[in-house]
């Protein structure tokens, strides 16, 4: 294997996001794209307000400080949350802050009624990925929540763009790999995350 493509659902999407912009760099596997679903792509509160995270109260901004603090391995205080001074403390948990030119290429989906993975953090990556050029596609999916079962063409959609995404991507990969290398893709080099 000469490259990968790195995929995941959930916490894995999370994980996926993370490795593709934060790690990839270093990968002793190019990424050429990366594939996640309802993965949370940013910690920070204020986009957090399904847990109440960002009422603006001290007892929010102790409740941010914990859920944080345990999600990023290291303290965060509420007077941090208050004085949004957090930022480093969350950059290794946040793939929206890690994303560069040099990031893959990115298919994600998210559901606009989620109660795991809010909804507003979506925002926070796209915004990355235009501001960068990143070559993306998003698929809202408007009736559903963290399942993504109640949009069944967006789900489909979803998979054929997955496959467009190998097509193009792991194409390009062939294109350039070394004498010797398989002519026939067979199965795809994707590393899942669930």
């Amino acid at each position: 294997m000469d490259w990968m493509s790195i995929s995941g659902g959930p916490a894995g999407g999370c994980l996926a996001l993370l490795y593709a912009y934060r790690d990839g760099a270093a990968s002793p596997l190019p990424v050429r794209a990366v594939f996640e679903m309802v993965g949370p792509p940013s910690f920070c509160h204020e986009d957090w307000g399904i847990y109440g995270l960002a009422e603006g109260t001290q007892d929010s901004h102790a409740a941010a400080a914990g859920l944080f603090s345990v999600m990023a391995g290291q303290e965060i205080t509420p007077g941090m949350i208050a004085a949004n001074s957090y930022t480093e403390q969350i950059r290794g948990i946040s793939a929206d802050m890690w994303v560069t030119e040099q990031s893959p290429p990115t298919l994600a989906a998210y559901g606009v009624h989620d109660r795991i993975c809010p909804f507003p953090s979506v925002a926070r990556l796209i915004r990355a990925l235009e501001q960068h050029h990143v070559p993306y596609d998003y698929i809202e999916f408007p009736h559903s929540g963290h399942g993504l079962r109640n949009d069944g063409r967006l789900y489909e959609a979803y998979m054929d763009k997955r496959e467009e995404y190998l097509d193009k991507y792991t194409q390009q990969a062939q294109k350039s790999a070394p004498a010797g290398f398989p002519p026939d893709r067979g199965a795809p080099n994707i590393l899942d995350l669930y």
